[in-house]
């Protein structure tokens, strides 16, 4: 696919510069990377930190079966499509699914598990040969992957990542390096604040995305000792409006921060908006992950610093190619971790990770 060549090759390019430029002390770890098939989604080049990228290992075939794309159904699970983020991850299912005749039907649960089990119990009786899913809660799905697998469904998972005992019943997880997103926040804000001052930290536990990210970037901030986390607040959602009160009550409480990591861009938006309404914006400096297209706004208008950049179709078309894969008697990998990029205003009218 074209677009898909497109998307690799600036996601390629922006990872090594950032190996060249970054030096941020993010470990390296065992890179997970696939190559696609040539009637298929090529899979992104990946490893868990930014700093270079390898030759793709070959997929392992077995018994391989020639598939006929027009006589698939494939099921896509969103945990909420009105963040930015999630319609992307959407946008890209339909993408791949379109190229290759394969019909698709997608749901959105709006951030309510309940719907979401619901959701995918409908696409496990509606005939889904596969089932791409981000799910709302890394806990809470493990019931109705059970029964999907048991009825030879292919199950993908994607962005955010179940727990263990779900991860048992899913044939591939494709997520943005969560880790690596954390720790570029991380360096990125303590470079902003001359190694010192006071800071807040906002995360979903129920997230294993968030919980990640939280991990990653506390593992930076751990190394200066004159960055204090005054405060770590959780939340059951990273959406604007969850998020706002729950800043409102920080900065009230604590107005004299001097940083905040937002875990997502919408949750980055709304500490911007209450640190408006509290006067205090100008002296905060607010982190996140995403590099969204509204992310990417208020960066350009200096009221969010920076945002770890990730590639939302990358991944949703990765998960389309793997399923197609293991239908075609394919080896994938069981885990793929894509590269995030730390996008600022110096390079935000460059990164071209989101298709609005």
């Amino acid at each position: 696919m074209k677009k898909t060549n497109r998307i690799l090759a600036v996601l390629m390019v922006l990872v090594l510069t950032v190996a060249m430029m970054a030096g941020c002390g993010q470990k390296q770890e065992e890179q997970t990377t696939t190559k696609a098939p040539e009637t298929t989604t090529k899979a992104p080049e990946t490893t868990t930190t930014a700093p270079e990228t390898t030759t793709a290992p070959e997929t392992t075939t077995e018994a391989e079966t020639e598939l006929d794309y027009s006589k698939l159904h494939f099921g896509m699970s969103s945990k909420n499509m009105a963040n930015p983020f999630q319609k992307e991850v959407v946008v890209g299912c339909q993408n791949a699914c379109k190229a290759l005749g394969i019909n698709l039907t997608v749901t959105d649960s709006g951030s309510d598990p309940v719907k979401q089990e619901k959701d995918m119990e409908d696409l496990i009786e509606a005939g889904c040969q596969a089932i791409l899913f981000v799910p709302y809660d890394s806990m809470g799905l493990e019931a109705v992957l059970k029964k999907a697998h048991e009825r030879g469904v292919i199950l993908i998972n994607l962005d955010n990542r179940v727990d263990d005992n779900s991860a048992q019943y899913v044939d591939s997880i494709i997520v943005s390096d969560n880790v690596q997103a954390g720790e570029l926040a991380g360096q990125a804000l303590v470079d902003a604040l001359g190694g010192k001052g006071k800071i807040a930290i906002y995360s979903v536990p129920t997230s294993l995305a968030s919980v990640y990210r939280s991990e990653g970037f506390k593992s930076v901030i751990e190394k200066y000792p004159d960055i204090e986390v005054v405060v770590e607040q959780t939340a059951t959602a990273g959406s604007e409006d969850v998020a706002l009160p729950v800043w409102e009550t920080v900065f009230q409480t604590y107005p004299d921060l001097d940083g905040a990591f937002g875990y997502c861009d919408s949750a980055a938006q709304a500490a911007v908006s209450a640190a408006k309404a509290q006067g205090i914006l100008e002296n905060v400096k607010i982190v996140s992950v995403d590099g969204s297209t509204d992310g990417k706004v208020f960066i350009r208008n200096g009221e969010m610093y920076g945002s770890a950049a990730q590639f939302p179709q990358v991944i949703s078309e990765t998960g389309v190619q793997y399923a197609c894969d293991i239908l075609a008697g394919k080896t994938v990998e069981k885990e793929v971790k894509v590269p995030t990029v730390w996008c600022n205003k110096d390079n935000v009218d460059t990164i071209n990770n989101f298709s609005e």
